[in-house]
């Protein structure tokens, strides 16, 4: 049985959390960054023509993303 896009999301959940919190140095921030990235997940698998890519990579790809200000220049027509 597949599993659901939610508990692919939270079998990824360790490792976003882990990420963030190297990036950010916060465990507050960190949560902060792995709801957004929650977010933009539930957003992808409504629109699944945006995944271009495997989505534990894409988990990780937006955790990064939103946890490092400067990366998210490019990043911005995701989050609209």
């Amino acid at each position: 049985m597949e599993a659901t896009a939610v508990e692919r999301f939270e079998a990824s959940r360790p490792r976003l959390a882990s990420l963030a919190y190297r990036l950010l140095g916060s465990a507050a921030d960190a949560e902060d960054a792995v709801q957004d990235t929650y977010l933009l997940h539930v957003q992808l698998v409504v629109d699944r023509s945006k995944l271009t890519r495997k989505l534990s990579s894409w988990h990780l790809w937006a955790a990064a993303q939103l946890s490092c200000p400067a990366l998210l220049q490019g990043f911005g027509a995701l989050l609209q």
